[in-house]
């Protein structure tokens, strides 16, 4: 499609093209790097967890899960730490009330590229939350004046404590025009309790300006319910 054509030249990996396996790397020993922290319930017990994202080395980071109630686990993976290391996000992408973290890859000069991290409770591990042919699920957020991406999350049914994700990713049409305008995609994902993303809808939107409803996203909506106000 030419659209997922000018935003993978853009930088923009189209989620359902990132089809690269992932592979967890062995945690760095005697780094002392930024470290940032939150509080999510990552095993769905209903008590709020420790969350710990630290710079692991140059190109890794590692994220660590402290459970309140005893046991952690801990994952170090491929990860930008040339610029401040940004805070870890707790999420909880479908409203099951077990919260996902939403981690920054890589800090360009105008977009967030974020990956998204779960805990597997049977298991005892961080995983990431991957598309349907395994490829790892990202997210972008901001895009400057060249475009607009974001992310954010809508409830499945009217009064549903059920979410599904949403992620938009548009490129401007013309930069030299007076009025600008934006076409790319507005996808809706829902994520299943393994850890996938799968395509619910998708729509191409069109020469649209930045403030089309299209390309709106809040990713205030999915914040886990516990943690709004």
């Amino acid at each position: 499609m030419r659209v997922a054509s000018r935003l993978v030249a853009a930088g923009f990996a189209c989620v359902t093209l990132a089809a690269a396996s992932f592979t967890a790397l062995p945690p760095a020993q005697g780094q002392d790097g930024e470290t940032r922290t939150a509080k999510a319930d990552i095993d769905g017990d209903g008590e709020p967890d420790d969350v710990v994202l630290k710079e692991a080395s140059a190109n890794n980071q590692t994220l660590t899960f402290r459970l309140a109630s005893g046991g952690s686990a801990e994952m170090t993976f491929e990860g930008d730490t040339s610029m401040p290391l940004q805070p870890p996000r707790p999420v909880d992408l479908n409203g099951d009330k077990q919260d996902e973290i939403v981690v920054a890859e890589s800090v360009g000069a105008n977009t967030l590229t974020l990956n998204v991290w779960a805990y597997d409770v049977t298991g005892t591990k961080i995983f990431p939350v991957t598309t349907t042919n395994g490829g790892r699920l990202r997210l972008f957020e901001g895009g400057g004046i060249a475009a607009v991406t974001g992310y954010g999350c809508l409830p499945l049914n009217p009064g549903s404590s059920g979410r599904d994700l949403i992620g938009v990713k548009a490129l401007i049409d013309d930069p030299a025009s007076d009025t600008a305008t934006y076409t790319g995609t507005r996808t809706t994902y829902h994520v299943t309790p393994d850890g996938k993303a799968r395509t619910v809808n998708r729509v191409n939107v069109t020469s649209v300006p930045r403030d089309d409803p299209a390309l709106t996203t809040d990713p205030a909506a999915c914040i886990p319910a516990q943690g709004q106000s």
